[in-house]
């Protein structure tokens, strides 16, 4: 892990230790004494990746009609709209593309390689639909957008392949089957799961289940009832339906969970719930329990997972269901678990979501940036799906998050539409990026003195780089003055080839002097705060007297 490069000296050994950066990135679970040296204690806006931490991109305001009727204020949903033209469609385009905005109780249809006039106003009318929410449940079922929430009346949205901008409708739904619950309105509709053709609808105080015949959308006719009273034996109601795509040994399985607001989880096989035919293929494969999903909060499907938010942390599903026994080291948080959890006692938060951004690999789940009520700051918890390894954005105060075209958009508590990922400032405001790393002895259990640090990093502009150095786990107390200096000129660092760093063209070497006590542990800690972009930091290379 450390080169030592050379010795001199009678009484002490002056040392060049290289120390890599924190690919591993954020960690709360384990004691600072033994965590690994690449990871971090503080990781905000910096992103791990295989040989090198970057600083995050910054944002820009999306441009909205400056019609105050036309402006949806807090978004809480970004629904994007995709529908690939089939043989038979009107030849006006290939695709119908979209995004579909939740904003003020209203629905909002925008097209972002368009001009931001053309956003429009699809909400049905207050005589066809009440709207309650701007946080809604979405999927898409026969080039209809199918968006539900308890308390809200259910809705489609088709667009019109000649270029028209219809309204959102009324999604018919007769839940005149009977429930063990009783009556059941459209209204109570809370969610959509689409399932070998089917759509199996949850409603709020449901044990069970409707769905509809295959290939059609709700309508006149009645739906069908799946009770599972009798399937789940701790009670509760739906909280969570969803299509589950599984690996297995045979190839690839589909299956549909259900999970209860008791943490018990449903999986399900086959084509129609109730067929008494001798060929019938429906069955339950299983009954589980995990920690209780964070009401309100979504799933999302990760490669052959599905992730959700629990009061234990971020669950892979699949990982969850293979255990034995439920063990929260199987979470997908593990490593960050404790700054989790204590985020998780805030469960009224209204912004509680993920996004899996396939663009660049991430997960990304929206949180509060503490728990204390109410809230006026979010944060993000983002994981490197390719390495494993988790970061902290901050700076963000998102309330919901969309990939539409491989572009990120999110929405902010207040207000307002940006695209993530895009230029090198939050806005126009500097991307304060922090990285503390863990302790080490860097290869030698004795006193040492520290005296320089070299930061091997690429940028292509002058940048202010601020050392925080702690000694001997004193942490939140630096022994070492933060130090503000521009790069120093390229370098040659062909030699570090044999260390294995895949190092840019742009390379530099910031020198850093370092005013610290003498100790035996030491942390390196990077903060900038910058309009640039394409900052990577590779390395460390310290400077340090070794006792004999």
């Amino acid at each position: 892990m450390y080169e030592p490069i050379r010795d001199s000296g009678r009484d002490t050994t002056s040392s060049l230790v290289s120390v890599p950066s924190a690919t591993g990135g954020w960690n709360t679970r384990d004691a600072i004494a033994n965590m690994p040296p690449t990871d971090a204690v503080v990781m905000d806006n910096w992103m791990p990746r295989e040989s090198c931490v970057a600083l995050r991109e910054g944002y820009r305001k999306i441009d909205m009609p400056v019609d105050a009727a036309l402006d949806p204020k807090e978004i809480g949903t970004i629904m994007p709209y995709t529908v690939q033209r089939v043989e038979g469609d009107p030849p006006v385009k290939d695709d119908i593309t979209c995004v579909i905005l939740a904003g003020n109780n209203k629905l909002w249809k925008w097209h972002p390689q368009e001009a931001a006039a053309n956003l429009s106003d699809i909400t049905p009318t207050a005589a066809e639909a009440t709207i309650k929410t701007n946080k809604w449940n979405y999927v898409i079922y026969k080039k209809n957008l199918i968006m539900t929430r308890g308390g809200s009346t259910p809705l489609l949205f088709e667009e019109n392949a000649a270029g028209t901008t219809p309204r959102a409708t009324k999604m018919q739904i007769n839940t005149d089957a009977a429930t063990v619950e009783g009556t059941v309105h459209d209204y109570d509709v809370d969610m959509v799961a689409i399932y070998r053709g089917r759509m199996y609808i949850s409603a709020i105080g449901c044990l069970g289940f409707f769905y509809t015949e295959a290939g059609k959308l709700p309508g006149a006719t009645a739906l069908s009832y799946n009770d599972l009273s009798y399937t789940f034996t701790h009670g509760g109601s739906v909280e969570l339906i969803a299509n589950w795509s599984k690996t297995g040994a045979e190839g690839l399985d589909n299956y549909l969970i259900v999970v209860t607001t008791m943490g018990e989880v449903g999986v399900f096989s086959g084509d129609d719930p109730v067929s008494t035919a001798p060929n019938a293929t429906w069955k339950m494969e299983g009954l589980f329990h995990i920690p209780k999903v964070i009401h309100g909060s979504n799933a999302v499907r990760v490669g052959g997972d599905l992730i959700l938010i629990t009061e234990e942390g971020y669950i892979g599903l699949g990982d969850m269901l293979n255990a034995n026994f439920i063990n929260t080291d199987n979470a997908l948080s593990d490593k960050i678990n404790v700054a989790v959890k204590d985020l998780l006692r805030n469960t009224e938060f209204p912004h509680w979501n993920q996004t899996f951004y396939l663009h660049e690999n991430l997960l990304i789940v929206n949180v509060p940036a503490n728990s204390v009520k109410p809230v006026t700051e979010t944060h993000q918890h983002v994981l490197n799906l390719s390495t494993g390894a988790w970061c902290r954005f901050t700076g963000l105060n998102a309330t919901c998050f969309g990939e539409f075209n491989s572009k990120l958009y999110f929405a902010k508590t207040g207000g307002g539409l940006y695209e993530m990922f895009s230029g090198s400032s939050d806005d126009g405001e500097a991307i304060k990026g922090y990285v503390q790393q863990a302790y080490s002895n860097f290869g030698s259990p004795k006193i040492k003195m520290f005296k320089n640090a070299d930061i091997l990093s690429s940028h292509n502009l002058s940048l202010q780089i601020s050392l925080n150095f702690f000694v001997d786990f004193k942490r939140g107390f630096p022994n070492a003055k933060a130090s503000m200096i521009s790069v120093a000129p390229l370098w040659n660092i062909s030699h570090w080839d044999a260390v294995g760093w895949d190092v840019a063209a742009t390379a530099r070497l910031v020198p850093i002097a370092i005013e610290a006590d003498a100790g035996i542990f030491g942390s390196i800690g990077i903060a900038v705060e910058t309009n640039m972009k394409n900052i990577e930091w590779y390395a460390t290379i310290l400077t340090m007297s070794i006792a004999k």
